[in-house]
Formats: C-alpha cells, structure tokens, sequence
C-alpha cells in the first residue's frame, strides 16, 4: 500500500492529541487565573482534544480498505500479529505495572479472572479500551466490506444511525433516560455499535475520495479555520454546561472529527514532505501503548503536580520520552531483521 503523507500527518496530530486528553485529565478543573467561562487551558486543550480517538477509528477504516484484501484468514491473521498479540502484551504489563511488579500482588486469589476481565475490556489501563473496539471491528471487517460493495449509502446511513443511537443512549443515561438495556448500557462505551460510522466512513474512503477531500481542504482552509475557531468555543461549552467534558462519545464530536480531518488534509497538503512524520506515524501505535505508563511514572513527581504551565511540561516530556523508545525499539528492531544470519553449512 503506498503511504499518503496527509494520513501520516494526521495519525501524528492525533497521536499528540491522545497525549494530550491523558495529560490533561488531572487539570481539568484546577483553578487558573487564565479562564475562559470557567475553562481553564487544560479544560480547553482536553475538549479539542476529544476528535483524536474516533479519528483512529476512522483512520484504521481508511487503510484496511487500501490494503490488498486476501481474504478472511489471511486478514485475521495479519491483524493478529499486528494489533492482538501486542495488546495482550501491553495489558500483561499494566497489569503488573499496577501491582507494583510484585509477583505476590500479580497471582493473588482469583487474579485470572480479574486477568480475564481486563483483557476483554481493557479494563488494566484508561486507553486500552480502544483496541477492544478495533478488534471488534476487524471481526466486522470482511462482512462490512461487501456490504460496502453491495449497498454503499445504505450501510453508511444504517452505520450511522446505529452509532448515533448508541451515542444518544450514553449521554442521556446520566439524565435517567434509558435507550438501552441495562447489561448492554454500562459497555457501550466499548461495543462496535457506538463506533461503527467512524470506521465505515473511513472504508468508504478510497483514494480518488481522499485525494477529493485532501484537496477540499487545502482549497477552503482558511475557512474551515473559522469553523474551527467557532467550534473551538462552542464544543467546550457544551462539555462544561451538560458535564460531558469526559466523553469522547457525544454527537458533536462526529461533525468536529469530520471538521479535524478535513483541515488536517488542507495543512498537509500545504506543507513539504517530512521524513521525520512518515517516522512518528509508523511508531504511532507503540507510543499509544507506552505514553500511559510514561505519564503514570512522571506523576508522582512533586514538579507535575499542579499549574498549567507545568501541566505543559508534563505533556511534552511524556510525548519526548514515548516517542524516544519508540524510536529507539524501532531502530533496534529493524536492525534486528537486518542481521545476517550465519549458516553452519560448510
């Protein structure tokens, strides 16, 4: 599959944006002299920050489709390899992270079940429910492929509003209002329904599309900037009024990741070719693992604690630190496949 710059751009500006919603978490509600309708420049850059996840959706739609398709097994197989078998030894170690290390702590009574649990929600750190909802998606893949094939607009509008629905039951449970039933609503957070759009719009996205949407923002940047700058007030509002700052599940959101992608696209196209963002996207995937635990780490010290200013500190010194393992592991690797391998036969 050839590399289109404008999506490894955006993969990066999501990936920070990630960083960001984690980093800002704990800053949120901290008094700041600085405050716009009671938003502090956490609060702000955390609600900006809201588009990063369903555009990771959108964008896991968006290369599986690119991608040469040889068939179901081949498919699950690959996704196995790449996505699984990473997430379950990234969970293995939050899940010691969380108990110290301590082989004591780790096999107490009842520790596979709870070792079970969190696997199938992700439940052993605050961002790994996002590959729960991907790998339900993979499985989907190959069925929603042919009904993309089949029936385009249909399976865009069923896919839409099945996701809407979900959205709307998540947001309005908090008001006692209940559009799902009891055991589905507490997980629809995690199930493919609530983000089912995201990745077939990325699907139906092939290249003469993207290459359409990529020049449609580069030719009305400046006024999808406006938009922007009007939704940049708007959105974080409606967070503080309704208590929704938490989510990145509301229904504006999927108009403001659309809005993100679109002048993400202008930018790209608008700036050279750098190598160093084909490098950052490609160690993307391990940063998202890795940047919780780097942030957890830098938390416990005193300097973090509180103030904006170092609450920005604290942000580039988790994205530096993430992103120099990444590098450094990629490098090694690479290596690694590159080393001859030295034969006994004479």
């Amino acid at each position: 599959m050839k590399r289109l710059r404008e999506l490894d751009f955006i993969r990066v500006v999501s990936m920070f944006a990630v960083i960001m919603i984690h980093v800002s978490s704990g800053f949120v509600l901290a008094e700041s002299r600085a405050a716009v309708f009671g938003m502090n420049a956490a609060f702000l850059l955390n609600q900006l920050s809201r588009f990063a996840v369903p555009m990771f959706v959108m964008l896991s739609g968006i290369v599986l489709n690119m991608q040469k398709y040889g068939g179901c097994k081949a498919f699950i197989t690959k996704r196995l390899k790449s996505v699984v078998i990473p997430y379950i030894l990234w969970s293995l170690f939050y899940f010691a992270a969380n108990r110290g290390f301590s082989p004591a702590a780790m096999f107490s009574g009842g520790f596979m079940r709870e070792l079970a649990r969190g696997l199938l929600t992700g439940g052993f750190a605050s961002h790994l429910y996002f590959i729960v909802v991907i790998v339900q998606l993979y499985i989907l893949f190959p069925a929603i492929r042919k009904l993309l094939l089949r029936y385009e607009s249909q399976t865009l509008i069923v896919s839409f509003a099945l996701s809407f629905y979900f959205i709307m039951a998540i947001n309005l449970r908090s008001y006692g209002i209940k559009l799902l039933p009891s055991g589905i609503a507490g997980y629809a957070w995690l199930l493919a329904p609530t983000w089912l759009f995201y990745f077939v719009l990325g699907m139906s996205a092939n290249e003469k599309r993207l290459n359409a949407a990529f020049e449609f923002g580069k030719k009305n940047l400046w006024a999808l900037a406006v938009v922007f700058l009007i939704f940049a007030l708007v959105f974080p509002l409606t967070g503080k009024i309704f208590g929704s700052y938490e989510l990145s599940i509301k229904p504006e959101i999927i108009f403001y990741t659309c809005l993100v992608f679109a002048m993400l696209s202008g930018v790209a196209r608008l700036l050279p070719e750098f190598k160093a963002i084909a490098a950052l996207s490609k160690v993307s995937q391990t940063v998202y693992f890795l940047h919780v635990y780097v942030l957890i780490v830098l938390r416990r010290v005193n300097f973090f604690s509180h103030g904006i200013s170092r609450m920005l500190i604290l942000f580039l010194c988790v994205s530096a630190i993430s992103i120099g393992i990444a590098l450094t592991a990629s490098a090694a690797q690479n290596m690694f496949k590159k080393a001859p391998v030295k034969s006994n036969v004479q």
